[in-house]
């Protein structure tokens, strides 16, 4: 085939994805989009865009649903949790980034401010030699704490700058829990992406201070169930 005939069979399809991608570049949705997107999750142009479309279209699913979560032989560290009061906050669509779009923190903003609460909640938890204050490794700039052990390094939750709300890894007995009592919500994307017996949910943003007492009730079980997996 001809360089000629190539440019020819080609040209109506990459008309097409040019096209679309204007058109997408200029629509509500992709705007709407770049505003939950960032800081953090996928790049902040159109493929990060397309990408999560694609995944929100695979991995749509009820959030609060925990039919499928497996949790008989799953690990319980996390004790039981009175119900969260405020309702339930309103999520974006997409599966990636996965954000809330109502209820946002009323510390929001404050990430960089020593005195504040989200700081003083993190740092209780560098008390503990194992655990340390970083940039998150899943979505890049956010506030992330981990836990550290012979064996390797684990991102144990990350706060969303834009919203106040984190997401953190637990046992799926754990995630239950918190689920159940209306804390927050599973990740979109499946259990089968996980290692261990974890899954990733997202815990809602903190509406008053006591609310993170709550949060370090979580977060300690969380220390205690990857202590525990990567000791074995």
């Amino acid at each position: 085939m001809t360089l000629k005939n190539l440019v020819k069979k080609l040209f109506v399809p990459l008309t097409v994805l040019g096209v679309s991608i204007v058109c997408m570049s200029q629509s509500n949705d992709y705007r709407e989009w770049l505003e939950i997107e960032v800081p953090g999750g996928p790049p902040p142009n159109l493929l990060g865009y397309l990408f999560s479309l694609v995944a929100t279209l695979i991995f749509s699913r009820d959030r609060r649903d925990l039919l499928n979560l497996k949790i008989e032989d799953s690990e319980r560290y996390l004790e039981d949790l009175p119900i969260r009061s405020y309702g339930e906050p309103d999520i974006a669509r997409w599966c990636i980034p996965h954000r809330q779009v109502s209820q946002t923190a009323y510390d929001i903003g404050l990430e960089d401010d020593v005195d504040s609460d989200f700081n003083k909640f993190f740092n209780i938890f560098t008390e503990n030699s194992n655990c340390f204050i970083g940039i998150s490794e899943v979505e890049n700039s956010l506030p992330a704490l981990f836990l550290k052990t012979s064996y390797q390094e684990k991102e144990i939750i990350h706060r969303h700058t834009k919203d106040g709300s984190f997401h953190i890894s637990l046992s799926r007995a754990d995630a239950s829990t918190v689920v159940k009592n209306k804390w927050g919500e599973l990740h979109p994307l499946p259990e089968f992406f996980r290692q261990h017996d974890e899954t990733n949910i997202l815990i809602y943003a903190p509406q008053n201070p006591d609310d993170y007492k709550i949060y370090s009730k979580i977060i300690h079980a969380s220390i205690l169930f990857y202590m525990n997996k990567f000791s074995t």
